[in-house]
């Protein structure tokens, strides 16, 4: 597991991580989660619910952002992260 965020609106518990699946669970059940989410790709590297929307955001180390609803455990939106920062090509790991 590499990200996890509570929902205290929902009191639900969302994890993701390398198997690329987002898991939801309910804080007093243990056995298995409430559901999942599949779609990502790559690694699943950070999460965040929307408390007020009631939205699950996940990032995946290639960069694409999926927006998924709580209440109906679907995916509403998928975009790709865009960094415009510019990395001098002078600087090594030498220089470091």
């Amino acid at each position: 597991m590499n990200a996890f965020d509570f929902c205290i609106k929902a009191n639900l518990i969302a994890t993701g991580g390398v198997d690329r699946t987002i898991r939801v669970w309910h804080p007093n059940i243990f056995t298995a989660p409430v559901g999942k989410l599949v779609g990502h790709l790559f690694t699943i590297i950070d999460l965040v619910i929307n408390q007020a929307d009631q939205y699950i955001i996940s990032l995946s180390s290639a960069r694409v952002i999926r927006i998924w609803d709580i209440a109906s455990m679907s995916l509403l939106q998928v975009g790709i992260l865009v960094c415009h920062q510019q990395i001098d090509p002078m600087l090594t790991t030498s220089t470091l």
